[in-house]
């Protein structure tokens, strides 16, 4: 358990500018494991449902705009960058 943690930890600490462009998925993982949220936690943050975050995980759905707003607002509040993630959101839905 200490491992994982110690993992995450690092993995978060990667800064943006050196790693490669992320999907979708893994970018909004990103954010959500930044504010140490469950999918449960996090969807009842965003006013959706887990099975919904969970689709989005796994590249299954991407939200629209009003949610993005919302996530974009919730980013804010917690010091979380959303740029990458709006680049992954723009790329997927030209």
């Amino acid at each position: 358990m200490i491992e994982k943690a110690m993992q995450l930890c690092y993995n978060l600490a990667i800064p943006k500018e050196g790693r490669f462009r992320m999907d979708f998925g893994s970018e909004i993982k990103i954010i959500r494991q930044k504010a140490f949220l469950t999918q449960d936690a996090f969807a009842k943050e965003l006013g959706v449902a887990f099975s919904t975050v969970n689709r989005w995980e796994t590249e299954k759905r991407t939200p629209g705009v009003k949610t993005m707003k919302r996530i974009s607002q919730f980013c804010n509040e917690h010091g979380i960058s959303f740029d990458e993630l709006q680049k992954a959101w723009l790329g997927r839905n030209k």
